[in-house]
């Protein structure tokens, strides 16, 4: 199995993120959702974990990749809300284990199409770039957005 790269992973300003715990990149996210790099960061860091485990559960690399953006698109809208310091939630939760339990959800709820109706491309619209640009269409009046 080939785990996808990006290569936004690797630029300068996500890599000034990498010494950041994963409450830290949280909180910034929250504090700034529109500034992209903290959740591309928070991508780069759980992006291969999140799809080995989607790989392992999809019928085709197609589907795969397909449920992979599905799943991050589900991740960035949640994230803004997410609280891993609310007992009431779980005790001794992590961004780690609610990433894996929201990836499992997405999996067992996900009703994938048949693969020759698929038309995605993970290298050209990483789950991060599909997030930012559905999210600035969203603040489109309609007009605006059809032209």
């Amino acid at each position: 199995m080939q785990i996808p790269t990006f290569p936004e992973s690797n630029h300068p300003l996500i890599q000034s993120l990498a010494h950041y715990s994963d409450q830290e990149l949280l909180t910034l996210l929250q504090r700034h959702p529109e500034a992209g790099q903290y959740f591309t960061a928070i991508f780069s860091r759980y992006s291969s974990l999140v799809y080995t485990l989607i790989r392992h559960s999809a019928r085709s690399p197609v589907q795969a990749d397909y449920l992979f953006a599905l799943t991050w698109r589900h991740i960035f809208f949640e994230l803004n809300g997410l609280d891993l310091n609310n007992p009431a939630v779980a005790p001794d939760l992590t961004l780690q284990s609610w990433l894996i339990n929201v990836t499992a959800l997405c999996i067992n709820a996900a009703e994938l199409p048949p693969v020759e109706s698929i038309h995605y491309s993970l290298q050209a619209a990483p789950p991060p770039l599909w997030c930012y640009v559905e999210q600035a269409l969203d603040q489109l009046a309609p007009v605006q957005r059809l032209i």
